[in-house]
């Protein structure tokens, strides 16, 4: 009975120790702008849902798990990437927008986050930077299939 007691009280202290281990501290890479984007087609048949972090992780999913908000495919945005993305960012003119504008048509659910602050919108058709950053969030989700295909076999010459 002893031993188990002592066993008991060094699992208790071992997990208190994590407990107190210090978080990791996640490095900001996009100056504290962070993005959760939702697109559903007009006739709700696609769908697809963007997540980007402050420290660059891109997420990405679609379909009928994209609805749900649920994430299939994870990376790390490069500079370059992150770049691109805060100037896409910053031309929706988050603070300027109204919480929801047109009725038909595809439909962009956005929310932005700005440190602590937070802005959602929705959008019903067209608008132009919407269009190039869900074109943007497209091309980095799409990366999950590059190394699928680049690793198939290459036809050669047909020979008689």
């Amino acid at each position: 009975m002893h031993r188990w007691c002592a066993l008991w009280i060094a699992g208790l202290m071992a997990a208190s120790l994590a407990a107190c281990a210090p978080a990791v501290k996640k490095i900001d890479r996009t100056e504290g702008l962070a993005l959760e984007f939702r697109w559903i087609s007009g006739d709700f048949t696609r769908a697809c849902y963007y997540q980007v972090g402050c420290d660059g992780e891109f997420a990405s999913s679609g379909g009928v798990r994209a609805r749900d908000r649920a994430l299939d495919f994870k990376t790390t945005l490069s500079d370059a990437d992150i770049a691109r993305y805060l100037t896409l960012l910053r031309a929706l003119a988050v603070a300027d927008r109204p919480k929801t504008k047109g009725d038909a048509g595809d439909r962009s659910e956005l929310i932005v986050y700005e440190g602590t602050v937070r802005r959602s919108f929705q959008v019903r058709g067209m608008d132009l930077s919407i269009d190039e950053l869900a074109a943007f969030c497209k091309e980095v989700s799409m990366r999950q299939f590059r190394d699928v295909i680049d690793a198939q076999p290459v036809t050669g010459e047909l020979r008689k």
